[in-house]
């Protein structure tokens, strides 16, 4: 049923416009980050904050609005559960599925403008775009994938988050509307809020931030924590409030 229920809305036309917009933005922060290799230009773009808070965050939060009301009024979904719980399962199984889905789909729209581009940079052929591997190196590639699982936690965080206000608002508006203001906040929050302990709760920190003094190491095993920990915190807050509430819509 989860598998059915995802490849319903991969072949959905708002799906395909998530893509466009995706595109987009990974296309303009590629002619701002300039040609490189593979692994380096999915780092360089995924610390982008202007490209994560304009186009990536707010793109997976549209998206999975859309998916999560069809599964909150969808009558044959919701009755097929015989408790709250197993129908909460499903909700984070299928947010985190969706969200990994259009991730792996965000890497392969990077691959493919990041060949073209170069390919048109250096005036060569597209065989011959195995000449990036060259320049590819093992820092290149723990930097890409620590930037990969901070954006994947930012965005899974986000939609949980997502999910806390949709619960607590009884007008979906108002919960765009304070993501708005949460997204901007962790645009702005590294020239407002200077890394110190207390940053550590924030975010933003956790997103695109490092510390100097912290090895590199151990700021992903403190990032990893963070998600995990507000992940679950929120799951816990969702199931209370869900408790409270008729399965269909949510409604009181």
């Amino acid at each position: 049923m989860l598998k059915q229920f995802v490849q319903t809305h991969l072949n959905h036309r708002l799906h395909k416009g998530v893509l466009c917009y995706l595109s987009l933005g990974t296309f303009l922060a590629m002619l701002y980050a300039g040609t490189a290799s593979y692994f380096e230009t999915i780092g360089l773009i995924l610390s982008n904050k202007t490209y994560l808070c304009v186009f990536v965050f707010p793109a997976f939060l549209m998206f999975f609005l859309y998916y999560d009301n069809d599964l909150s009024c969808n009558h044959f979904i919701v009755t097929r559960f015989t408790s709250r719980k197993k129908f909460l399962r499903f909700r984070w199984k299928s947010m985190i599925l969706h969200t990994l889905v259009l991730f792996v789909e965000l890497l392969l729209v990077i691959t493919i403008l990041n060949a073209i581009l170069y390919s048109l940079h250096f005036r060569i052929e597209l065989y011959e775009l195995i000449l990036p591997l060259k320049k590819i190196s093992i820092s290149n590639i723990v930097y890409a994938l620590s930037r990969i699982l901070k954006v994947v936690g930012g965005i899974l965080f986000l939609q949980a988050l997502l999910f806390i206000l949709k619960s607590f608002t009884k007008m979906e508006s108002i919960s765009v509307i304070l993501m708005i203001g949460i997204i901007l906040f962790i645009y702005v929050q590294p020239t407002i809020v200077h890394l110190s302990f207390l940053s550590f709760l924030l975010p933003g920190t956790h997103i695109y931030q490092y510390c100097s003094d912290v090895s590199f190491s151990l700021w992903m095993v403190l990032d990893f924590l963070y998600f995990c920990v507000v992940s679950l915190l929120c799951y816990f807050i969702h199931f209370s409030i869900l408790q409270r509430r008729s399965l269909l819509g949510e409604k009181i």
